[in-house]
């Protein structure tokens, strides 16, 4: 995510919203911890979907949009 951001010309801090894609609801927990430790300023709005096989690879558990702005 922070490499898509600064391809973008941005920053983690400039992320306003998320939205992740879960295979798993027990990896929710998981999730959060990760983001509160790279995103420690104000965290954007999120948004949680849980469906099976959420990436463009069939084992794929986790994958994340997210939309930025400066």
């Amino acid at each position: 995510l922070r490499a898509a951001a600064a391809g973008a010309d941005m920053e983690l801090a400039d992320i306003a919203m998320t939205r992740v894609y879960l295979s798993d609801p027990a990896d929710l927990g998981v999730y959060e911890a990760v983001r509160e430790t790279f995103i420690d300023e104000d965290l954007p709005a999120f948004e949680c979907v849980i469906v099976h096989g959420p990436g463009p690879v069939a084992e794929s558990l986790v994958q994340i949009d997210a939309i930025g702005m400066k």
